[in-house]
């Protein structure tokens, strides 16, 4: 029996020893040209809000070339990720989802883009969508443990048909380029839990639901607030809501999550962006 839990206790250490601990954060930042007053009072609440914060990976969604700037000035991250028209470094003319990390935590291995289109190898622009969306992905190395891991971050767009489509080509993807390995995915897929057969595409025995799986969980339901300050943020029936959830990280089942949250943060009543961000403690 002591010769048995010696062994348990030897098996435990070391796992814990080589454990990757990490905090993880998917945030559509919503970046528009013609509100570029706007955004720049925003854009200092969320570089605000992800230096006190201090994720370790961060997906961005939706953010101009100017803003991901503003962002690499208050933290020391690099950056990886093309914008939709597939060019980097991106302009202030096309959105980009980019993925953030610690250089002194993480060694970026490999890295690639899909679109979410009938032909996701090439820039492309199918499923009803009004213009091209892809997903980034990048492939790290913990530089403390050895242990390697994938992180994918995209956005949706709005049609029904479109988003059914992209969750399934998102998860051929992702069973494609990390295979067997650790991997997160987050992104801006404008899909209520309720919207079931966006939500069975996107195969939740294989990505799993962050904030519905955390030991602990904080903020409210949905992640959408559209800038308004007084409106509930709560799930409700009708899609076009702004209550509704549209953000999202999902990681593997390897994953250990320990607590995740819709960041409700403001300032005097102002939000950072139209969307929450979501934040995860995970451990693998």
């Amino acid at each position: 029996m002591k010769k048995y839990i010696l062994t348990l206790l030897v098996s435990t250490l070391a796992y814990l020893a080589h454990a990757v601990s990490m905090i993880t954060g998917s945030f559509n930042l919503y970046g528009l040209p013609q509100e570029a007053k706007y955004s720049k009072e925003r854009i200092a609440l969320a570089t605000s809000l992800i230096k006190y914060h201090d994720f370790d990976i961060l997906a961005t969604q939706d953010n101009l070339n100017w803003q991901t700037t503003e962002i690499l000035k208050v933290v020391n991250y690099k950056t990886v990720g093309v914008n939709v028209e597939g060019k980097q470094p991106a302009n202030d003319n096309f959105a980009t989802n980019n993925i953030f990390y610690k250089p002194e935590k993480y060694l970026l291995l490999d890295k690639g883009s899909f679109w979410l289109s009938d032909t996701p190898n090439k820039k492309s622009n199918t499923w009803e969508n009004k213009f091209p969306l892809n997903c980034n992905w990048a492939k790290f190395k913990d530089n403390a443990s050895g242990k390697e891991f994938f992180v994918f971050n995209t956005r949706f767009s709005y049609p029904l048909k479109t988003r059914i489509l992209a969750s399934k080509l998102l998860v051929k993807k992702v069973k494609e380029i990390a295979k067997n390995s650790t991997f997160i995915v987050a992104g801006s897929l404008y899909t209520r839990e309720r919207e079931l057969d966006t939500m069975k595409a996107l195969s939740p025995r294989f990505l799993i639901d962050t904030f519905k799986v955390a030991k602990k969980t904080y903020g409210p339901k949905g992640t959408f607030t559209n800038l308004n300050y007084n409106e509930p943020i709560e799930n409700t029936k009708n899609y076009m809501d702004p209550r509704m959830k549209h953000d999202y990280i999902f990681v593997s089942k390897n994953v250990k999550v320990l607590k995740c949250a819709h960041l409700s943060d403001n300032i005097n009543n102002a939000y950072p962006s139209k969307h929450l961000p979501v934040e995860a403690y995970i451990e693998f």
